[in-house]
């Protein structure tokens, strides 16, 4: 579908769309408190009272609670057995994550070449990977055996060649995505990095992709780097509380974790076991991208069981 309707680029950086929905938000009366931990959502089995924070104060439910946390962290730790069962909870704890990904940003002097020509070098994102199965097969041994990749699944990303706004005048803006990498190291397969733990091994194995990179698809890449910040499977879940293990999408997209039965059957429609609790979040279908579509599923899903007309609200764009 990206192949042939391409993808939307925000202007600014990805956070215009945080900030963009942050102010719709507060122009309808909604409150936004930021810096605060939730801890446990109250109530009972039937229906939820009320949002516990880390601070101990307690936020009354009103109607409803909408999640956007990954379905793990909301049916395990903030709901928990008493709410929604033991069986369930049982079935989060066996939901498959996914693999982890590793992340490199890149400050240039100038914008890169890339071996490929021209075109590649006007693209957004450019997938740097051999158009073979073996290749692919390779990476998920490796990388399932808990060994760092030596040839991996790298997504590159381009912006500041479609965004100009995202780099100073002249310069560059770059980030490479590493989508299949292990959360626990056992060993290596580039032969360069001897630690074992994300912490010891995030700056060679760094290192060891921008050669790779510079090598095998962008000659001028290391040449031209000023500034680069790395970060791990191990980073990114500390950083982001949904990232669980350092993955993207909050689940893997497995046959049996799609559509409705993402993240599981019987969270499958947006909707807990408790009346007044519902998902929205990427562990929903269909599933991460920006797209806006589980929020949007879910408010559905809201207005039908409140007895309320969406489409009186709803605003399709004609485009």
């Amino acid at each position: 579908m990206l192949q042939n309707a391409g993808n939307n680029l925000v202007k600014g950086g990805m956070n215009r769309v945080t900030l963009a929905l942050a102010e719709d938000l507060q122009a309808h009366g909604g409150e936004i408190r930021t810096s605060v931990l939730v801890q446990k959502i109250l109530g009972d089995a039937k229906r939820a009272t009320a949002v516990r924070l880390a601070s101990g104060e307690e936020i009354p439910a009103g109607q409803l609670i909408v999640s956007n946390v990954d379905p793990g962290h909301l049916v395990i730790d903030l709901l928990g057995a008493g709410m929604v069962g033991r069986a369930i909870v049982d079935k989060m704890q066996r939901y498959e994550w996914g693999d982890s990904v590793f992340v490199m940003f890149v400050a240039l002097e100038s914008p890169i070449n890339y071996k490929a020509g021209p075109a590649a070098r006007q693209s957004a994102h450019v997938h740097l990977s051999e158009p073979s199965l073996d290749f692919f097969a390779r990476i998920y041994l490796q990388c399932r055996g808990g060994a760092l990749p030596a040839a991996p699944m790298i997504v590159s990303w381009n912006d500041s060649a479609i965004d100009p706004s995202r780099a100073p005048a002249g310069r560059a803006l770059m980030k490479f995505v590493v989508l299949s990498v292990p959360y626990f190291i056992t060993g290596d397969a580039t032969g360069r990095v001897s630690a074992r733990t994300w912490d010891h091994a995030r700056e060679p194995y760094a290192d060891y992709l921008i050669d790779l990179i510079t090598a095998s698809y962008i000659p001028d890449l290391k040449a031209k780097i000023l500034k680069r910040v790395a970060h791990s499977p191990v980073d990114i879940s500390r950083r982001i509380i949904s990232a669980v293990r350092g993955t993207l999408g909050q689940g893997a997209f497995l046959p049996y974790q799609n559509a409705s039965l993402r993240p599981i059957p019987e969270l499958g429609q947006y909707k807990t076991p408790v009346s007044n609790v519902y998902l929205c979040s990427s562990g929903s279908h269909p599933g991460p991208g920006v797209s806006m579509a589980p929020g949007r599923n879910a408010a559905q899903v809201i207005f039908s069981d409140l007895r309320l007309d969406f489409s009186s609200v709803a605003r399709i764009s004609s485009a």
